[in-house]
């Protein structure tokens, strides 16, 4: 039995509370898959079959600097840093082996990595 809308469109029936697939999960009933056929990319509407795991790890920011020592007490250098910083060096390891980034569509354009060297000078 299919409900249609006051537009005319189809309306999807509750999912089936019988029918799961091997992981448990609820699979379309047999009403919506008589309305939406086969073939149709409506047909996994509640399935779980084009759902990847998206599990990463991600390497943002590398930082390290280091502290020189300021001798002899000048009164106008207190402190002196020599650093590099990395930025968005991309994945470390994710779930699966496709090529597509769990944080970014295909398509979309990705942080740009960014190297930063530098002195910082406390007076």
């Amino acid at each position: 039995n299919v409900n249609f809308s006051k537009t005319g469109l189809a309306s999807l029936q509750p999912p089936s509370t019988v029918a799961t697939d091997n992981t448990g999960n609820i699979m379309p009933s047999i009403i919506n898959q008589a309305m939406i056929g086969a073939q149709s990319s409506l047909r996994n509407y509640y399935s779980t079959v084009a759902v990847e795991d998206a599990s990463h790890i991600r390497f943002n920011e590398l930082y390290l600097g280091y502290d020189l020592p300021v001798k002899g007490g000048s009164k106008f250098l207190k402190s002196l840093t020599v650093y590099s910083q990395v930025r968005n060096l991309g994945l470390l390891w994710k779930a699966t082996d496709t090529e597509a980034d769990p944080e970014y569509r295909i398509g979309t354009i990705k942080p740009v990595q960014t190297y930063t060297f530098g002195l910082r000078v406390g007076f």
